[in-house]
């Protein structure tokens, strides 16, 4: 069976990732780091060097070594997967560049998300100033959110069908509709919030993305009431992780100051997405929220 060892502590070494080959938590056959999975404060992670999988003895988080790289780092796994095969096993401080020549060897075009317009659902009533929905209205008013904004953002109901009794809220880009999130207004269903259609990846784009203004600043959140909250700056990602094409739509906006808006419980993430877009963007920072 091939031994990684090398391989591993180059890479980890290249990254400036501390690590561990003996003492606590560490077995003959591992090498450890801080799990970013469970706010692991010792060296419970062990990264296996015969068969490059990783594990926490703290959380049970496991998984292939390119997974545990891309949490650690702003690469993508699959942009890890390359790092882990072609990083050369001899490190050499004076050479730190290696990955950048691994990336130089294509001459990949950026890929921009495409535009597919979609139908929002069946028996979708849009929101006037005049609807009679009771339940809508207790949801308003638990969620602090005025009805004036749900009309701005071109929301609708569904009375019956698929999504009976959710507000469907759409998601656009470049002003056509692409997904949609529908939200659950009894407060009982078990998922709160449904998306749609069944074949869109809603991560593949930004909501109130439209609004960002060229050259200006952006705050990012988590979810669309976040983003309702703070204004017409904000954007939602739908959840903490941002993906590669809404990496690549907020670099097209070609921002002057990017800030990250989430739950302090997520600060590794946050912290992770500031060392991406420095490069790129003149004021990046966060702001840790204590609650909901």
């Amino acid at each position: 069976m091939k031994n990684h060892r090398q391989r591993i502590i180059n890479i980890l070494k290249h990254f400036e990732i501390t690590f561990w080959t003996q003492g606590k938590n560490v077995s003959i056959d591992s090498i450890n780091v801080q799990c970013p999975f469970c706010g692991d404060h010792s060296n419970h992670m062990g990264i296996f060097q015969d068969t490059m999988i990783f594990h926490c003895w703290r959380c049970s988080q496991k998984g292939p070594f390119a997974y545990l790289l891309s949490e650690l780092t702003h690469f993508s796994e699959d942009e890890c997967c390359r790092i882990i095969e072609e990083f050369d096993t001899t490190f050499r401080e004076s050479t730190v560049d290696q990955i950048e020549d691994i990336f130089n060897k294509e001459n990949e075009v950026r890929k921009h998300v495409g535009i597919s317009k979609v139908d929002l659902p069946e028996y979708f009533e849009k929101i006037t100033s005049d609807i009679d929905f009771p339940l809508l209205d207790k949801y308003l008013n638990r969620r602090k959110i005025s009805l004036d904004t749900i009309i701005e953002y071109k929301c609708g109901i569904c009375r019956v069908g698929q999504y009976m009794n959710r507000m469907i809220i759409p998601v656009l880009l470049r002003y056509e509709v692409v997904a949609y999130q529908a939200a659950d207004l009894t407060g009982k269903a078990k998922v709160k919030y449904r998306t749609g259609p069944p074949d869109v990846l809603i991560n593949d784009y930004l909501y109130n993305y439209d609004n960002i203004k060229l050259n200006g600043r952006m705050i990012i959140t988590e979810g669309i009431l976040d983003c309702w909250r703070i204004g017409e700056e904000a954007i939602a990602t739908f959840g903490t992780h941002i993906t590669e094409k809404q990496k690549q739509l907020i670099l097209d906006k070609k921002l002057k100051e990017l800030i990250i808006c989430w739950d302090g419980e997520v600060f590794w993430s946050a912290r992770k997405i500031v060392e991406f877009f420095r490069p790129f963007i003149t004021s990046v920072s966060i702001i840790k929220l204590s609650g909901k």
